[in-house]
C-alpha cells in the first residue's frame, strides 16, 4: 500500500512507492511510503491478509452488475505458486452458475484511510482474452 503520510490501498498486486505506474514519473510519487504489500511467497494465499467472497453475491445476484461467476475458494480458482498470485475463471456448471473463479478482498484485514491512497498493481497482459500474469 501506498499513503501519502497517512492512508493506502491494494497489494503486488505490487505497491510500490516510487514505481512506474502507467508510464507516470516517479517523482510525483518520491515522498509516498509503502504500507502494505503482499509478495505472494508463500504456498498458500495468507488467510490473515485476503478474504475471499463465496458464491454469487448479496444482495443481488452476481455481486450487483451481473457477475455469471460462482465465487469459490478453491485451489482451482485461485492459488499462489511461484511468487504469483492466480486467479482462474472456468467454464463449468457450479452450483447453479455456468463459471467459476475468485473473489479476493483485504476487506476487514487492513484498515486506512483511502483518500490519498495509490494502489499498483504489478500485473502485465499475457496471452489470451480477459488475463493478466504478473
Amino acid at each position: 500500500m501506498l499513503e501519502k503520510l497517512a492512508p493506502p490501498c491494494l497489494s503486488r498486486l505490487l505497491l510500490l512507492a516510487v514505481g512506474l505506474a502507467c508510464g507516470v514519473s516517479s517523482s510525483l510519487y518520491a515522498d509516498w511510503q509503502l504500507v502494505w504489500s503482499d509478495e505472494f511467497e508463500g504456498a498458500t494465499i495468507d488467510p490473515t491478509r485476503w478474504n475471499f467472497d463465496i458464491g454469487t453475491g448479496p444482495p443481488d445476484p452476481g455481486w450487483g452488475n451481473r457477475e455469471l461467476e460462482y465465487y469459490t475458494r478453491r485451489p482451482q480458482n485461485a492459488h499462489v505458486a511461484n511468487g504469483v498470485l492466480h486467479i482462474v475463471a472456468l467454464k463449468e456448471s457450479y452450483l447453479g452458475s455456468a463459471y467459476t473463479s475468485a473473489r479476493l478482498t483485504t476487506r476487514d484485514r487492513f484498515s486506512k484511510n483511502m483518500a490519498a491512497s495509490r494502489c499498483a498493481p504489478n500485473c502485465r497482459p499475457a496471452k489470451g482474452i480477459g488475463r493478466l500474469s504478473g
